[in-house]
């Protein structure tokens, strides 16, 4: 960062110990000056760490009020409270996306070696520290000159920072690779988490594994170590006789904490796990347990509508061949939806299936126009995907960056041949992917033999497609399965009640295509059907198959 340019002075904050994630607590940050006097009018914009309580001026009794005062006897220092603004800090008005504090200098300059102290959470009401686990830092700017344009605030060459600590372990995550093969090892990893949903750092504990099905090979219970957060890993292996879907139940001995994995499939074709909407640290310091991630920078998107992801060897352009992988957030107004391969259903921001859809999508251009249903009517076609969109980590460990509600990250299941890069791309590409709302939930679908993401052409004499469709859908849940919809055309026309955790389905569809399908805006005069399911656990947790469609010309 050679180029920046810096504010003169340096911030502290006291104390500067650890601090466990939600706790309570008070700190002073101290501003101060070092070389040049800071004139009458000039700003001092800190901003809290995300996730720590707003602060506030108006009620000693509440969390995150805030006051200050100076060293210097001529020199006054008034506070303000700025609001939150969407988008990156703005050097020009003072104001970005956390809420902070501006303290500006009155009456006397301020001269070297002056202090100024904000007192945070220092009244009855303290503060809330992040209930995010990390490094918390404050950022400062100075601005000195009113009239500076198009940048007046600067920063500091260093923000203060705090470590927030995760909490004691209060669940058990237990994660699987999604394939097993016959007579081969398997690794489950253990990832203790406190009640924020952070990962426990710096534990030890035993382990007891068990599983139903005979044929898995299970070690004796064993004592493991977690120093940073990355799990533990349990190895098992599979007999040569092992088929079928199996679960793994893993229990702490010392806490009693217990968790089942996902659902493994052996002998069987199963996905590739990824989020397809990643705002990865720019620094690397991030954990995951997914097969792939496809980065869009280290800050959550709000103005951006799509994505090309290239891969390494195959630069090229085109949409229908090998070339970039266009995703985008739904928006049946934008010209973009025309080239997209696959559409966000889901992300820390919430459901865009439909308007009104639960887990409502909490976005702050949240529109009916754009959802997923929406995109669709207008003849696009598209497959589902979905992502995290959080600049507090990737799938499982992702919650909302931006303040208010939020949900847990989406994950897209992918069927590619392989898991190397043009695999992936090309199954993807070709919407043979699905979409949940977070968990592994294995789900397959086919209409009458074309599985998910099929585009199929219906002559006229097909009389036996146009009059009649078969809808076979496969779920493997992390849970007992609540129900299966199946949903033509945006409208929802059967629902099979599940029964248990493992579930297949099968419903034939007799009306007539011709009577069904309808013209398009996008359609280049067809008209088309289209198919989807989606499936609700009990838990509540959600999976969307990408469509079959169906297109009639003539």
């Amino acid at each position: 960062m050679a180029d920046v340019k810096y504010a003169d002075g340096t911030v502290a904050v006291t104390p500067d110990n650890r601090v466990g994630a939600g706790d309570l607590g008070e700190w002073d940050l101290v501003f101060t000056l070092e070389e040049e006097p800071l004139p009458p009018g000039s700003a001092i914009r800190i901003s809290m760490p995300q996730g720590f309580s707003p602060p506030q001026i108006d009620n000693p009794d509440a969390p995150g009020f805030v006051s200050a005062s100076g060293s210097s006897g001529s020199s006054s220092i008034s506070v303000s409270v700025d609001p939150f603004t969407a988008g990156e800090f703005d050097l020009h008005t003072g104001q970005g996306r956390t809420t902070g504090v501006t303290l500006y200098v009155e009456r006397a300059p301020l001269k070297p070696q002056d202090r100024v102290t904000l007192a945070y959470g220092s009244s009855a009401g303290k503060a809330y520290a992040s209930s995010f686990s990390g490094l918390a830092t404050f950022e400062v700017f100075v601005c000195t000159d009113g009239r500076a344009y198009p940048e007046r605030f600067f920063p500091v060459s260093a923000f203060p920072s705090l470590e927030v600590t995760s909490g004691v372990p209060h669940s058990l995550e237990v994660s699987a690779p999604s394939k097993g093969e016959p007579g081969s090892p398997l690794a489950l990893r253990a990832i203790l988490r406190d009640r924020l949903g952070n990962r426990c750092v710096g534990w030890t504990g035993w382990f007891n594994i068990e599983c139903d099905l005979p044929g898995v090979h299970i070690p004796a219970s064993s004592r493991q170590e977690d120093h940073n957060g990355e799990g533990v890993l349990l190895p098992v292996s599979l007999g040569t006789d092992v088929q079928g879907v199996i679960r793994l139940r893993v229990t702490e001995t010392e806490t009693k904490l217990e968790g089942v994995s996902n659902p493994i499939l052996v002998g069987d074709t199963t996905p590739l796990w990824g989020d397809l909407h990643a705002c990865l640290p720019s620094d690397g310091d991030y954990q995951s347990t997914l097969d792939f991630e496809l980065p869009v920078g280290p800050s959550p998107t709000l103005d951006q509508t799509s994505f090309n992801f290239h891969t390494e060897t195959s630069p090229d352009t085109s949409l229908s061949g090998p070339g970039p992988l266009h995703y985008s957030l739904p928006d049946a107004g934008s010209d973009e939806m025309l080239s997209s391969h696959l559409l966000e259903i889901y992300s820390c921001w919430g459901n865009r299936e439909f308007w009104g859809a639960r887990r409502a999508d909490t976005h702050p251009l949240r529109h009916p126009d754009r959802t997923v249903h929406a995109v669709l009517s207008q003849g696009i076609i598209a497959g589902f995907a979905a992502g995290s969109n959080s600049r507090f980590g990737v799938a499982e460990d992702a919650s909302r960056a931006e303040p208010g509600r939020g949900y847990r990250s989406g994950l897209t299941g992918v069927y590619a041949e392989s898991a190397t890069q043009e695999s992936l791309f090309q199954a993807m590409r070709e919407r043979r992917c699905f979409a949940t709302s977070g968990p592994k939930i294995i789900l397959r679908m086919d209409v009458s033999g074309n599985e998910m993401g099929k585009i199929v052409e219906v002559p006229a004499d097909r009389r036996d497609l146009r009059q009649e469709r078969s809808v076979n859908i496969t779920v493997n849940g992390t849970t007992r399965i609540d129900r299966i919809e199946v949903v033509r055309n945006n409208i929802e026309v059967c629902t099979y009640r599940g029964e248990g955790t493992d579930v297949a389905f099968q419903w034939t569809d007799r009306q007539d295509l011709d009577t069904i399908s309808l013209p398009r805006h996008m359609g280049r005069g067809a008209s088309t059907c289209y198919y989807f399911s989606r499936v609700i656990q009990e838990d509540g947790e959600i999976a969307w198959s990408s469509p079959v469609w169906f297109v009639l010309r003539g």
